[in-house]
């Protein structure tokens, strides 16, 4: 007789509130008004949030990360991935905050931290073609303060377990999209 397997599937029926960290991401792309259409909002806001995530997720281990960069630029990703923890690493010495301390060339150092990043987050930001929404936000003046108000916003996997992470994601990606299906109702 075939063993008979009871599986006992569990639904957690708790919804998770993301509206905090949505509403602190959504301010931010209001304040791209003037230099950017709402439809073009998304361009900044996604790989900011990207960008940010990860920066959170490596601060433990960045100083660690730099200093073995610094002692051979030559060294495999697989062993800066391991000292990072993660399957990507940074090895800029800039963060988020950093860049604040130079506002005359903060254009030039984003460009830099960026290009710290391993070769597979520096693809997912190439495939938004940020570089353009970087230089764009610059010439507008918007680069500062978007920087200054993502450096605040705490999306470390400590505190905003993957889950979350992916409520807060849907649900940027999902006002993205109602704005602009009710955009094209108007037109």
């Amino acid at each position: 007789m075939p063993k008979i397997y009871n599986y006992d599937v569990m639904f957690d029926d708790t919804s998770i509130d993301v509206s905090r960290e949505v509403s602190l991401v959504w301010s931010i792309a209001n304040s791209l008004c003037g230099a950017y259409t709402s439809d073009k909002y998304k361009e900044v806001i996604i790989p900011m949030v990207i960008i940010r995530r990860f920066e959170c997720a490596l601060t433990k281990t960045k100083q660690d990360v730099v200093a073995k960069y610094k002692s051979n630029p030559n060294l495999p990703a697989a062993m800066l991935e391991k000292v990072s923890g993660y399957p990507f690493y940074n090895t800029s010495e800039f963060t988020l905050s950093r860049l604040l301390n130079d506002s005359d060339n903060i254009a030039s150092n984003f460009e830099s931290y960026i290009e710290g990043f391993s070769a597979n987050v520096q693809s997912i930001l190439a495939n938004l073609d940020f570089k353009k929404q970087i230089e764009k936000m610059d010439k507008n003046n918007r680069l500062y303060g978007v920087i200054k108000k993502f450096s605040e916003i705490d999306l470390d996997p400590n505190t905003v377990d993957g889950m979350r992470m992916g409520y807060i994601f849907e649900d940027i990606i999902r006002r993205f999209s109602e704005q602009i299906t009710a955009r094209l109702r108007l037109s």
